[in-house]
């Protein structure tokens, strides 16, 4: 067996733990039969990352969000122990496997389709750190917080925005715009133009998240009853 080949997790009772991906060779899912379904929610960065493999290599994989739908953290409770997520579930007719943790499920995911993952840090982490790094720089130097301040919230929108792009998330698009309207107010700011309390922007948005989330266990539990 290939060294550091993520395992997962058999229900069926009795049967060995067995590997989930074995490197090159392993055939696609799709010659096998083999249904995917991946456990998360839009907001999860780790999600986003094993979607991103998923768009990456063209496969089909059913969403299961466990936030609008709290019967899909139940079944991961039940199965897992525990209800974090992402978590990939695979049936191949016959044994249904549980893959815990982005990091296995992708590897996973581009054994199984005989490629090996991306190496090196991706443009939004650099995009990360690039921001947060001229957050830091701006409060040693406050003589240049304006234009510091005004480049890490457009980066900053630039990531969100891409991930609103790449996850198809509301979410995502509503914090670009919460960046984009702090970087326009901060260098109307610094310009002398106009002072604009964009941070009531950021309370909005977290009471929008708030609503949404209310508004979809509402929805989930009418459902079920």
């Amino acid at each position: 067996m290939a060294e550091g080949v993520p395992k997962a997790r058999s229900t069926n009772e009795g049967e060995p733990e067995t590997c989930a991906g074995a490197g090159a060779t392993f055939p696609t899912p799709y010659r096998l039969g083999v249904k995917l379904a991946l456990y998360g929610y839009d907001a999860c960065p780790y999600c986003q990352r094993v979607r991103r493999a998923i768009d990456d290599l063209g496969l089909e994989v059913e969403e299961r969000d466990v936030l609008a739908h709290p019967e899909r953290r139940d079944e991961l409770r039940q199965a897992l122990g525990r209800g974090t997520v992402p978590v990939l579930r695979i049936d191949d007719g016959s044994t249904v496997r549980w893959l815990p943790e982005s990091g296995a499920i992708v590897a996973w995911l581009y054994a199984s389709q005989g490629r090996e993952p991306p190496r090196g840090p991706s443009l939004r982490r650099l995009a990360t750190f690039l921001m947060w790094g001229l957050v830091a720089v701006a409060l040693f130097f406050p003589e240049h917080e304006g234009p510091l301040f005004v480049a890490a919230l457009s980066i900053g929108a630039g990531r969100s925005l891409a991930n609103a792009r790449a996850t198809r998330s509301w979410l995502h698009g509503a914090i670009a715009a919460t960046f984009l309207f702090g970087a326009v107010a901060v260098l109307l700011q610094h310009l002398g133009i106009v002072r604009i309390p964009w941070w009531y922007g950021v309370y909005a948005l977290v009471l929008a998240l708030a609503l949404a989330s209310v508004a979809a266990r509402l929805g989930a539990r009418r459902q079920r009853s």
